[in-house]
């Protein structure tokens, strides 16, 4: 795992990994998890000042929590973070405030994704990388459309127009009824994931992740943040990855 500042004055983004919350600079960790749910996520704040902050971290908060009754359902993550989106409508977090959010859930069994905005969650194999999440960004919304490619989008002058997350600034957006994105797959021994925010997939496009990862996905995690820092980090760059293993028996 890498939690790292950008050049901006604060760090916007809250990762959490094997049920604790980091938000410091520059932070690599790596960690064994043996348990019945695993829950990861990476959120970017955005907002003013300390806004940003404040509403990642507490998103990340909330997330460590939500799913220890065992392995959700879509209707189950839905409406965990639709609670987590009502509660920060309340003045827990600035007025100003929101963030995006990547999440996983996994038994070591199944994987579900979450997300809202443009952090990411890929799954990587020696094969290359495949998103298994969606943008909400003004960006993405062209791609969809077919006004756009995947390879324009990348140096697209507004692909950091995020138009969902979670957060008082999204409360219209909730308001809406704008959906979650979810997405829930199979998975067993060796399916490795990658979640980030988007001062990763702003300075490397996916074919570059996936050449710096293919060889050996987890052990090439430290490849991968220096790749990151190579490419000139313009934001707060987090990434996580997850391997699963063989569970004793």
């Amino acid at each position: 795992m890498l939690d790292g500042r950008g050049p901006g004055p604060n760090q916007q983004d809250a990762v959490l990994a094997a049920g604790r919350v980091y938000q410091e600079n520059d932070v690599t960790a790596s960690w064994e998890f043996a348990g019945p749910i695993l829950t990861l996520a990476v959120c970017d704040g955005l907002g003013g000042h300390s806004a940003g902050e404040e509403a990642s971290r507490y998103v990340c908060d909330k997330l460590a929590g939500a799913f220890s009754g065992g392995y959700p359902g879509p209707a189950e993550v839905d409406a965990a973070v639709a609670e987590i989106q009502a509660s920060m409508k309340e003045g827990v977090v600035p007025f100003d405030s929101g963030t995006t959010v990547a999440a996983l859930v996994t038994d070591g069994r199944r994987v579900m994704v979450v997300n809202a905005g443009d952090s990411r969650v890929y799954r990587v194999s020696e094969a290359g990388l495949v998103r298994v999440s969606h943008d909400h960004s003004f960006v993405q919304r062209l791609v969809d459309d077919k006004l756009l490619t995947e390879a324009d989008a990348f140096s697209n002058p507004f692909r950091n127009l995020v138009d969902f997350g979670v957060g008082p600034i999204f409360a219209d957006r909730w308001d809406a009824r704008q959906p979650l994105y979810i997405f829930e797959e199979d998975c067993g021994p060796g399916a490795t994931y990658l979640l980030c925010s988007d001062g990763v997939s702003d300075v490397l496009t996916d074919a570059r992740m996936a050449e710096v990862l293919a060889a050996d996905p987890l052990g090439r995690a430290r490849e991968l943040t220096a790749a990151i820092r190579a490419a000139g980090m313009k934001d707060n760059a987090s990434i996580v990855m997850a391997r699963m293993e063989q569970a004793e028996e």
